[in-house]
Protein backbone atom coordinates (compact mmCIF):
# COMPACT_ATOMS: atom_id res chain seq x y z
CA UNK A 1 0.00 0.00 0.00
CA UNK A 2 1.21 3.69 -0.81
CA UNK A 3 2.16 6.09 2.06
CA UNK A 4 -0.25 9.00 2.01
CA UNK A 5 0.84 12.47 2.09
CA UNK A 6 -0.34 14.68 4.78
CA UNK A 7 0.08 18.85 4.25
CA UNK A 8 1.09 19.82 8.03
CA UNK A 9 0.56 23.81 8.35
CA UNK A 10 1.64 25.35 11.81
CA UNK A 11 3.79 28.47 12.41
CA UNK A 12 5.46 26.64 15.48
CA UNK A 13 8.64 25.15 14.05
CA UNK A 14 9.22 22.74 17.31
CA UNK A 15 5.85 21.93 16.84
CA UNK A 16 5.51 21.36 12.92
CA UNK A 17 8.92 19.20 13.28
CA UNK A 18 7.96 16.66 16.56
CA UNK A 19 4.49 16.40 14.18
CA UNK A 20 6.22 15.46 11.22
CA UNK A 21 8.54 13.02 12.99
CA UNK A 22 4.97 11.40 14.93
CA UNK A 23 3.33 11.40 11.44
CA UNK A 24 6.39 10.00 9.31
CA UNK A 25 7.14 7.35 12.00
CA UNK A 26 3.39 6.32 11.74
CA UNK A 27 3.84 5.59 8.03
CA UNK A 28 2.31 8.83 6.53
CA UNK A 29 4.56 10.68 4.01
CA UNK A 30 4.48 14.98 5.15
CA UNK A 31 4.87 18.03 2.93
CA UNK A 32 5.49 20.78 5.82
CA UNK A 33 4.67 24.99 5.42
CA UNK A 34 4.96 27.95 8.19
CA UNK A 35 1.88 29.43 7.69
CA UNK A 36 -1.41 29.61 5.65
CA UNK A 37 0.04 31.23 2.60
CA UNK A 38 2.87 29.06 2.42
CA UNK A 39 0.75 26.03 2.73
CA UNK A 40 -1.49 27.64 -0.20
CA UNK A 41 1.76 27.86 -2.23
CA UNK A 42 2.65 23.96 -0.78
CA UNK A 43 -0.78 22.61 -1.41
CA UNK A 44 -1.25 24.45 -5.00
CA UNK A 45 2.20 22.35 -5.91
CA UNK A 46 1.35 19.21 -4.54
CA UNK A 47 -2.16 19.09 -4.64
CA UNK A 48 -2.93 15.92 -6.60
CA UNK A 49 -0.70 13.95 -3.77
CA UNK A 50 -2.31 15.08 -0.76
CA UNK A 51 -4.79 12.77 1.24
CA UNK A 52 -4.69 15.53 4.24
CA UNK A 53 -4.83 19.05 5.28
CA UNK A 54 -3.57 19.37 8.82
CA UNK A 55 -3.15 23.22 10.02
CA UNK A 56 -3.00 24.56 13.05
CA UNK A 57 -6.05 27.49 13.71
CA UNK A 58 -3.96 30.63 14.87
CA UNK A 59 -1.25 31.84 12.29
CA UNK A 60 0.63 34.92 11.04
CA UNK A 61 -0.28 35.60 7.41
CA UNK A 62 -3.59 33.63 6.51
CA UNK A 63 -4.73 31.37 9.63
CA UNK A 64 -5.55 27.97 9.24
CA UNK A 65 -9.61 28.59 8.50
CA UNK A 66 -8.58 30.90 5.43
CA UNK A 67 -6.65 28.13 4.59
CA UNK A 68 -8.85 25.29 4.96
CA UNK A 69 -11.44 27.80 2.85
CA UNK A 70 -9.83 28.15 -0.06
CA UNK A 71 -7.99 24.66 -0.17
CA UNK A 72 -11.87 23.67 -0.05
CA UNK A 73 -13.27 25.72 -3.10
CA UNK A 74 -10.43 24.01 -4.86
CA UNK A 75 -11.03 20.30 -3.59
CA UNK A 76 -14.11 19.81 -1.18
CA UNK A 77 -13.25 16.13 -0.87
CA UNK A 78 -9.97 16.46 0.91
CA UNK A 79 -10.25 15.67 4.58
CA UNK A 80 -8.78 18.76 6.74
CA UNK A 81 -8.01 18.47 10.62
CA UNK A 82 -7.70 22.04 12.79
CA UNK A 83 -5.32 22.13 15.50
CA UNK A 84 -6.08 24.52 18.21
CA UNK A 85 -5.88 25.38 22.24
CA UNK A 86 -9.46 26.74 21.74
CA UNK A 87 -11.45 24.71 20.70
CA UNK A 88 -14.44 27.80 20.79
CA UNK A 89 -12.53 29.40 17.96
CA UNK A 90 -12.38 27.06 15.62
CA UNK A 91 -15.40 27.33 12.93
CA UNK A 92 -18.22 25.12 13.68
CA UNK A 93 -17.89 23.64 10.08
CA UNK A 94 -14.16 21.96 10.51
CA UNK A 95 -13.22 19.12 12.82
CA UNK A 96 -10.56 20.01 15.37
CA UNK A 97 -7.52 18.56 17.54
CA UNK A 98 -7.10 20.16 20.95
CA UNK A 99 -4.00 21.23 21.63
CA UNK A 100 -1.87 20.24 23.24
CA UNK A 101 -2.25 17.24 21.12
CA UNK A 102 -1.31 13.68 22.34
CA UNK A 103 0.35 12.01 19.91
CA UNK A 104 -1.17 8.66 19.84
CA UNK A 105 -4.70 10.27 19.11
CA UNK A 106 -3.54 12.55 16.82
CA UNK A 107 -2.72 9.36 14.43
CA UNK A 108 -6.02 7.79 15.29
CA UNK A 109 -8.10 10.90 14.65
CA UNK A 110 -6.32 11.53 11.40
CA UNK A 111 -6.72 7.54 10.34
CA UNK A 112 -10.19 8.24 11.25
CA UNK A 113 -10.42 11.49 9.05
CA UNK A 114 -9.11 9.33 6.22
CA UNK A 115 -11.11 6.67 6.79
CA UNK A 116 -14.71 9.09 6.97
CA UNK A 117 -17.19 8.75 3.97
CA UNK A 118 -17.48 12.66 2.36
CA UNK A 119 -20.67 13.02 4.05
CA UNK A 120 -19.48 12.24 7.41
CA UNK A 121 -16.45 14.27 7.01
CA UNK A 122 -18.75 17.81 5.80
CA UNK A 123 -21.18 17.30 8.84
CA UNK A 124 -19.41 16.63 11.65
CA UNK A 125 -16.96 18.17 13.89
CA UNK A 126 -15.08 15.98 16.94
CA UNK A 127 -13.29 17.10 19.70
CA UNK A 128 -10.76 14.76 20.86
CA UNK A 129 -11.19 13.70 24.48
CA UNK A 130 -8.77 14.65 27.23
CA UNK A 131 -7.62 10.95 27.64
CA UNK A 132 -6.04 7.98 26.08
CA UNK A 133 -6.86 4.42 27.36
CA UNK A 134 -4.34 2.94 25.99
CA UNK A 135 -1.21 2.52 28.17
CA UNK A 136 2.53 2.85 26.82
CA UNK A 137 3.13 -1.17 28.04
CA UNK A 138 0.30 -1.97 25.22
CA UNK A 139 2.42 0.23 22.95
CA UNK A 140 4.90 -0.75 20.39
CA UNK A 141 8.23 0.32 20.68
CA UNK A 142 8.64 2.90 18.03
CA UNK A 143 8.50 7.08 18.15
CA UNK A 144 4.79 6.76 18.42
CA UNK A 145 4.26 4.24 21.20
CA UNK A 146 7.09 6.54 23.28
CA UNK A 147 5.14 9.75 23.04
CA UNK A 148 1.36 8.87 22.54
CA UNK A 149 0.82 10.23 26.02
CA UNK A 150 3.09 13.06 25.86
CA UNK A 151 1.34 16.49 24.34
CA UNK A 152 3.37 18.50 21.66
CA UNK A 153 3.55 21.24 23.38
CA UNK A 154 7.00 20.84 24.11
CA UNK A 155 8.49 24.65 23.10
CA UNK A 156 10.31 25.64 26.14
CA UNK A 157 11.87 22.02 26.73
CA UNK A 158 13.41 21.89 23.49
CA UNK A 159 14.49 25.81 23.53
CA UNK A 160 15.80 24.49 26.66
CA UNK A 161 17.79 22.02 25.02
CA UNK A 162 19.34 24.32 22.07
CA UNK A 163 16.40 23.70 19.65
CA UNK A 164 15.05 26.82 18.11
Amino acid sequence: MERQTILLVDDDCNVRTLTRLLLESAGYNVLTAIDGEDGLRVYLTHRATLALLLTDLRMPNMNGADLADRVLQLDSKLPILLMTGDGLACPARYEYVAKPVVPAQLVRRIGEALDAPERLREARRVQLPSDDTRSHRDSPTTLVGFLQEVPLDLTGALSNAGFE
